[in-house]
């Protein structure tokens, strides 16, 4: 059971590593490939603005898609163990009133008459 808990976690590290470097190095590059363009075409922020707008809007809508894919997968998987009776519950209190608990610095109000 720990083995499965540590691979998940693993696999969470890995999966925002990989969507920080989408949404930081891919604009970096598609911008650095468009300052070329407009170096070699002597129209500075046009290509360069352009790509990188355009390779961040496409990264961040991508992995908002994974995402809300990933959640309605899970939320799939719950009605269907809810529907199926397999949801983990807590379980129920035991029967009678709860134990009174007072606080320490409160006095207790001794025997009653």
């Amino acid at each position: 059971m720990q083995q499965v808990g540590t691979r998940e976690l693993e696999q969470g590290f890995g999966d925002a590593l990989a969507a920080a470097f989408e949404l930081a190095v891919t604009p970096a590059i598609f911008g650095f490939l468009g300052w070329l363009v407009d170096r070699q075409l002597n129209l500075f922020p046009v290509f360069t603005i352009s790509f990188t707008l355009v390779t961040a809007g496409y990264a961040t809508w991508k992995l908002y898609r994974s995402y809300s894919d990933r959640m309605d997968r899970a939320a799939a998987e719950r009605r269907a163990a809810w529907r199926a009776g397999t949801w983990a519950c807590p379980a129920p209190p035991p029967p009678g009133p709860p134990p009174h608990r007072a606080h320490p610095s409160v006095p207790s109000p001794g025997p009653r008459p």
